[in-house]
């Protein structure tokens, strides 16, 4: 760690930072800082559980609070698996997945949402996170989805509306 080249290789490239995977990691960096900032009690260490499973390489965390709850998943394993989300009840809303290919990973499998507890597929080596989908939030969703369904039925043929 105390020689020259190490320290140069150690430097960041600013120059790189549109280019190709230096652009995709940057952005990445972005929305974590994002994820981190939008969540007010993301960073607080009351009301977190941990949970390990060094088996299968495997670390999980909750955090609640009156403002949401969030759970994300780590997989250090160089394989896939599947794991069962011991999610509370209600919906769980994917916000972020590391698999997914905008993030130059393999591809996400993970379902959009997670309903109570669910086995979620993991990519190799991959981080995913949740949100607990709060009522209100889900009253908003339905009723919105109703009246796009009402438009739709009101629509003419034709392709006029």
């Amino acid at each position: 760690p105390f020689s020259e080249q190490t320290f140069q290789n150690s430097k960041l490239h600013w120059d790189q930072r549109e280019q190709d995977l230096h652009h995709v990691l940057l952005t990445f960096h972005k929305r974590l800082v994002e994820l981190r900032n939008s969540i007010p009690h993301v960073v607080s260490k009351r009301n977190m559980t941990v949970q390990s499973l060094p088996r299968e390489r495997l670390l999980v965390w909750h955090r609640a609070d009156p403002s949401g709850q969030f759970q994300c998943v780590m997989n250090f394993n160089h394989e896939g698996q599947q794991f069962l989300l011991r999610a509370a009840q209600g919906t769980w809303v994917k916000v972020l997945d590391s698999a997914d290919s905008r993030w130059a990973g393999p591809g996400s499998v993970l379902p959009r949402e997670i309903h109570n507890r669910q086995r979620i597929p993991m990519q190799p080596r991959s981080i995913a996170v949740f949100e607990a989908e709060s009522r209100s939030e889900a009253l908003a969703a339905e009723t919105a989805a109703a009246a796009l369904s009402e438009e739709t039925v009101d629509a003419r043929p034709g392709g006029d509306l």
